[in-house]
């Protein structure tokens, strides 16, 4: 008797499991929607591209992304909470599809059912909105078609950012580190990118201030060089930066603690930022020398003597010293032309003196750098001329150095 009693309670325990799993049925569909700007004065009105929608068959963690979004970054669904997502194309349509959900008490028995679904949107311009009512999707279908009208509430403005050498005021040809930090409703958001003379940021913050009225907001622009020698800081350019004050050094570097903060309004804004060079190439040097006593008297059409060829020109540090790379630094003297028709030959001509010659300077207040240097010429008794170089030139004349 207890062997048959025990035998009926597992049997009626496999009836209760087996009609359990007979009762769970697994379905799925999909809906089409169209999502357009509430504020369009078109008919019908003007469909929203880019929009994010994520669809979720549980309202409670559809809820619980929408609250752990923190208003201002890119925002990112918890992984596994939605059921399908999708965004729409350039007239604001979208279709989701293979949203699965499984159900004991399908409506129309093992064949079909429908389920209500719980939708996200996302935009940068328009934020995170929930729909304003649950969509229902049947199995095997997707021809519901969802309908929401959405608010702009964050303004885009496309910032075009010049980067520009003060001491020429040409466009830096290197890669540069642009980061532009715009205030939000709760912080800040720091938009990033590597820019090369000239690029395009587009940046959004809220579309009103707190009394309603339009948001121009100040935003902060810091440019760095990430390279191991540092070749560009920012600096003042006169009255460019109202916000800062240049104590009277209209183009002195800006001190570390110090962005450019410009008021931005619009969808496009220009504004350039002004930097200095650490990193200085000296300009090519160009001159000749004249013996004061040539052993060959020089006469017309000649200018100067074959005394002042083939001498070695000598760049010297402001002080005298001779610089490591001599390669750059040493330069002979030639002529130029032959005398044929009546044409003039000029001795004692050098040119490229220094070039490709780089030093680190990064505390001078100048819009470009001065620089003392001394030329010296192998053998002369007389001692080196003094020059200040200004380094924002494409070369420096030295002009007639005399020798003897």
């Amino acid at each position: 008797m207890k062997r048959l009693i025990s035998f009926l309670c597992m049997f009626a325990a496999l009836l209760v499991v087996f009609s359990a799993a007979g009762c769970s049925a697994v379905f799925n569909g999909g809906i089409n929607g169209t999502i357009v700007d509430s504020e369009s004065t078109q008919t019908p009105k003007e469909g929203i591209a880019g929009v994010q929608v994520y669809a979720y068959t549980d309202v409670k963690q559809r809820d619980s992304d929408f609250k752990a979004w923190d208003g201002k970054s890119t925002f990112k669904p918890a992984s596994g909470n939605y059921a399908a997502s999708g965004i729409t194309n350039g007239n604001g349509n979208y279709s989701l599809s293979g949203i699965f959900w499984e159900t004991k008490d399908s409506k129309f028995g093992k064949t079909g059912d429908y389920k209500q679904i719980y939708l996200l949107y996302y935009s940068e311009k328009y934020g995170l909105v929930k729909n304003t009512s649950p969509a229902l999707v049947i199995s095997d279908n997707s021809a519901n078609t969802v309908y929401e009208e959405l608010t702009k509430i964050y303004s885009t403005t496309e910032i075009t950012v010049n980067l520009k050498n003060t001491s020429s005021d040409n466009a830096i040809n290197i890669p540069l580190n642009v980061e532009i930090t715009v205030p939000q409703k709760q912080g800040n958001r720091v938009y990033s990118q590597t820019i090369t003379g000239t690029g395009r940021i587009s940046v959004s913050y809220p579309r009103y201030k707190d009394d309603g009225t339009d948001s121009e907001p100040n935003i902060s622009i810091n440019v760095w060089d990430s390279s191991d020698k540092v070749r560009y800081k920012m600096s003042y350019y006169k009255n460019e930066y109202p916000n800062l004050k240049a104590s009277g050094k209209d183009y002195a570097f800006l001190p570390a603690s110090e962005t450019v903060q410009k008021t931005i309004k619009g969808s496009t804004y220009n504004t350039t930022v002004y930097l200095k060079p650490t990193l200085i190439n000296l300009p090519p040097i160009n001159g000749r020398i004249l013996n004061q006593s040539p052993a060959i008297p020089s006469t017309p059409p000649t200018i100067g003597s074959p005394d002042d060829d083939n001498v070695l020109v000598e760049l010297l540090d402001e002080n005298g010293n001779p610089w490591d790379q001599t390669n750059l630094t040493q330069v002979y003297t030639r002529s130029s032309g032959n005398g044929a028709n009546s044409s003039i030959v000029t001795h004692g001509l050098f040119s490229d003196l220094g070039n490709g010659l780089t030093f680190y300077k990064d505390d001078y207040d100048e819009k470009s750098l001065s620089f003392n240097v001394q030329i010296k010429v192998n053998g002369s008794t007389t001692l080196p001329e003094q020059f200040t170089v200004d380094c924002g030139k494409n070369y420096f004349d030295a002009g007639v150095i005399e020798w003897q």
